[in-house]
């Protein structure tokens, strides 16, 4: 009996050990479950987060397309504008380049009106001198006096 006893102490001290192993087991199991959990849960906090964080990302980088967009715009007007100036700049240039023209044309012909004035009052100094300008000054005198003033008044 006493190996009976000992037969079923030995094997109740098994079936108590394995069952110790089991519940060891299973609490370990539900303590890896509880930290997977947490795992989870941390980790599915941190892709809402994430979610979040791309969401502002995305609304700012179509914030800044716009902007670009609008820039582009501005841009593209101020060429249209640009291009608009420098056809008015060639025009005028053109204008310039011809009204220059005229003023070179109109200098030559002042120097050539100059040139000429000079060389009749020279003429008419040379004539004043002549023995005959000096002879005929009386006459000259008397028809300004006599005739002149009776057609004038």
């Amino acid at each position: 009996m006493d190996t009976a006893n000992n037969q079923t102490d030995m094997a109740l001290g098994s079936f108590l050990a394995k069952t110790a192993t089991k519940d060891q087991e299973q609490e370990n199991l539900k303590a890896r479950a509880e930290r997977t959990s947490i795992y989870l849960a941390n980790a599915e906090q941190q892709l809402i987060e994430s979610q979040s964080l791309i969401s502002l990302i995305l609304s700012e980088a179509e914030d800044k397309l716009r902007w670009a967009a609008s820039i582009d715009r501005a841009l593209h007007t101020m060429h249209g504008v640009l291009a608009d100036r420098d056809a008015i700049i060639k025009r005028q240039e053109a204008m310039i380049a011809e009204l220059e023209a005229k003023v070179s044309s109109f200098d030559a012909r002042i120097q050539e009106k100059a040139s000429e004035a000079q060389e009749n009052a020279m003429k008419v100094g040379r004539m004043q001198q002549t023995f005959s300008w000096k002879a005929t000054a009386p006459f000259r005198f008397l028809r300004r006096t006599l005739i002149d003033k009776k057609s004038n008044g």
